[in-house]
């Protein structure tokens, strides 16, 4: 047997089975069909009986139909809208190939709200198409939902737009209203880039009651732009979801 070949495919399920047992599994395929299978259709066989579930580029989708497996990654995200049966909302993807309207429902549109779902991040999802003028995925379960990556930008390097950035509190502004009375309040958090000031809106002013100097903050989905000052900061609104732990004593 073709031994790179066999760990090709048992990469893809190592977290739910030893390669032992993976390549125990080939022999009772291999004796199945009379050993009339090469190696890699094989340890392709042994792969799905473990869970395996292949990935479709987004420009492959148009000839598939029922559930389906894609990666990418997030490039925008819409609004949480509660209906009256329902919540919904949506994502666009893009993995090089083609880009993807995605609706999440129920507890799946709920990754957005608490910001799992974000701009940037690269996520796995397990959806039904859905064919109308375009190519669609529809997706209830956020078990169907996988977080691979999200990346963060350093303070030092970020710039005008939506942004996800990670650091420490390591001061703090005053609470206001404006004149139409929202409230806004002020923090700021520091990396090992640099140190920038961040504005909380609305309901994020909750957060800033909570935090102390030294915790840990990520800050998922803001909103990066120069302020009247001319330096760069960050808002966070509706649309942002904010992280944070207490710095350990």
């Amino acid at each position: 047997m073709d031994d790179a070949k066999i760990r090709n495919y048992y990469e893809k399920v190592k977290e739910k089975v030893d390669y032992t047992r993976f390549k125990e599994k080939m022999k009772e395929f291999n004796n199945h069909f009379g050993g009339l299978i090469d190696d890699e259709t094989l340890a392709l066989l042994t792969a799905y009986s473990f869970g395996y579930e292949p990935s479709f580029k987004i420009e492959e989708l148009a000839n598939k139909k029922g559930k389906v497996v894609v990666e990418g990654t997030v490039e925008k995200t819409f609004g949480v809208r509660e209906l009256e049966k329902a919540t919904v909302t949506s994502i666009i993807l893009s993995d090089g190939s083609g880009k993807l309207k995605v609706t999440l429902w129920n507890d799946a549109a709920k990754l957005v709200k608490t910001g799992d779902v974000v701009e940037g991040a690269k996520i796995k999802i397990r959806g039904f198409l859905r064919k109308r003028d375009d190519v669609e995925l529809s997706v209830n379960d956020p078990a169907d939902v996988e977080i691979l990556d999200l990346e963060f930008v350093e303070i030092s390097r970020i710039t005008e737009g939506v942004v996800n950035v990670k650091g420490r509190v390591s001061g703090f502004g005053g609470m206001r209203k404006t004149s139409k009375n929202v409230e806004i309040a002020e923090i700021y958090i520091s990396d090992e880039s640099g140190r920038i000031r961040v504005l909380l809106w609305n309901d994020k002013v909750q957060v800033y009651k909570k935090l102390d100097i030294g915790d840990y903050i990520e800050i998922r989905n803001g909103y990066a732009k120069v302020g009247k000052d001319g330096e760069m900061e960050v808002h966070c609104g509706q649309r942002s979801a904010l992280k944070f732990e207490r710095m350990l004593m």
